[in-house]
């Protein structure tokens, strides 16, 4: 598929989000077109995704329905006292039914072990030894950061990811080497240079503009 990688390459789009996104991975002529439109951003999602897959974006979304970046100071106490009464912190959390709460730099997120364990390699040595019996754990990275952590958890979840900008994009892009994700950080990489690839095509645009005015 050299043709349809070479399109996305230089700037076609194929995002899940719009009504066009949609049929063009329906209007796909092959299975084997619509895996490379799968395959190259994590974005493109099937309309009327997999029972399972909806019902684990619905547990994501009930254990943090605020979403990452509205947590409050409060929650995050909340989440560090997890580790001295892991039972009533975790019902005062509201996390309905999410058995761990991953704290970065303050920022709680309410997950689920079987989910990790599933979903993300690097994570399975540390849910069976020694964070298995904790409720709370605190993420310590310096370059680690809530947004980056979110994007990949709600890939876990929901199979797809929507890359942030700036430092949190390299955040997410060296998360996720590192849990194993590989597939997920190429993908970022990939979505990060056809940004920037279209921001220097719009300004070499509105130079030519200017030069010929």
């Amino acid at each position: 598929m050299p043709a349809v990688r070479a399109l996305l390459d230089g700037g076609a789009v194929c995002d899940a989000a719009s009504f066009d996104g949609e049929r063009i991975f329906y209007a796909a002529l092959t299975a084997h077109v619509q895996a490379v439109l799968l395959d190259y951003t994590h974005r493109v999602r099937p309309r009327g995704e997999a029972p399972a897959i909806a019902h684990l974006r619905r547990l994501w979304a009930a254990a943090n329905p605020d979403g990452a970046a509205a947590a409050t100071a409060a929650a995050a106490a909340a989440a560090a006292a997890a580790e001295a009464a892991p039972a009533a912190a975790t019902a005062a959390a509201g996390c309905d039914a999410a058995d761990l709460t991953l704290a970065v730099h303050g920022v709680p997120l309410h997950v689920h072990r079987f989910v990790l364990a599933a979903r993300i390699p690097g994570l399975r040595a540390r849910l069976a030894g020694r964070w298995a019996r904790r409720r709370a754990v605190t993420l310590v990275r310096p370059a680690l950061t809530p947004a980056a952590a979110a994007a990949l958890l709600e890939w876990a979840y929901g199979g797809f990811v929507d890359v942030p900008a700036g430092a949190d994009a390299a955040s997410l892009v060296a998360l996720a080497r590192g849990a194993g994700c590989a597939a997920v950080a190429t993908a970022v990489e990939r979505q990060v240079g056809l940004e920037a690839r279209q921001r220097h095509a719009k300004h070499a645009a509105v130079v030519r503009a200017g030069l010929r005015s």
